[in-house]
């Protein structure tokens, strides 16, 4: 067999199981180990995969065609599990940057009020949620709205965040490579992501068990740019550890869809 007829077949594997491992591959192609590890390297430099450590899993591809309404309603308890624990990162007198998802939208319920605290979002809907508690300021960056998204979005916005300084930035994404970053679905999305980075001193990524392995248009937040990592399921230990090694904090909520 041809080595472009064995890539061909692990791709088709990979659409089947879910998950292929290095030894399995060895067994079933009558190749060394070596051979195999070749053969993912190639696929993932054409981003026909995701290596992990052992084996690959598939790339997944995202958009934002999935309405605000119904996006806010997926994963819900997972969401809530991972900003009760982003919350935690939050000290007294900070000014934070809440970038405006479904992701960091339930942070706005849980932050600590009377505690001298500056929210700076393009999120109408984070923003009306925050203006309500007690003791929390809030800076709401304007520019053109995004009717799909409900947030901020453009040059005003990046022209405006450019100004500031904040202590901790919180962001969500697309999709989640854990051996690249950060993915965004577009391109002005990954241009505001850039932009809010550039502005704070901690940047958190908050990232859900479905955005594990999924790839957007644009990388958006390289490992560089992320000091922590804050998920519920869909990583393996492995993957995390590997997220650990490149120096960026993990913490993972307990929640489960099995818990559910």
């Amino acid at each position: 067999m041809f080595a472009v007829e064995r890539r061909e077949k692990i791709q088709e594997m990979l659409q089947q199981q879910g998950r292929v491992s290095v030894a399995e591959l060895s067994e079933v192609f009558g190749v060394s180990d070596d051979t195999i590890r070749l053969d993912l390297k190639h696929l993932e430099e054409h981003r026909l995969l995701i290596r992990t450590h052992g084996g690959a899993l598939p790339v997944k591809k995202v958009s934002h065609s999935t309405p605000y309404g119904q996006r806010l309603n997926l994963e819900a308890e997972e969401k809530v599990a991972i900003a009760q624990i982003a919350v935690q990162l939050v000290q007294p007198g900070d000014t934070i940057l809440l970038e405006g998802s479904t992701t960091t939208r339930p942070m706005a319920d849980f932050l600590p009020e009377n505690a001298g605290l500056t929210v700076v979002t393009n999120s109408p809907g984070i923003a009306n949620a925050v203006i309500v508690r007690e003791g929390i300021a809030v800076i709401l960056l304007g520019g053109k709205l995004d009717k799909d998204a409900q947030v901020a979005v453009g040059p005003i916005v990046i022209e405006q965040i450019a100004r500031m300084r904040v202590d901790r930035a919180f962001f969500s994404t697309s999709g989640f490579l854990y051996n690249r970053g950060a993915t965004s679905a577009s391109i002005e999305d990954a241009f505001m992501k850039k932009a809010f980075v550039a502005a704070a001193k901690q940047r958190v990524l908050l990232v859900t068990g479905a955005k594990f392995g999924q790839e957007g248009l644009m990388l958006s937040l390289p490992l560089s740019d992320i000091d922590t990592v804050v998920c519920g399921s869909g990583a393996t230990d492995s993957e995390l550890n590997s997220l650990t090694e490149n120096g960026i904090k993990v913490l993972k909520s307990e929640w489960n869809p099995s818990s559910e």
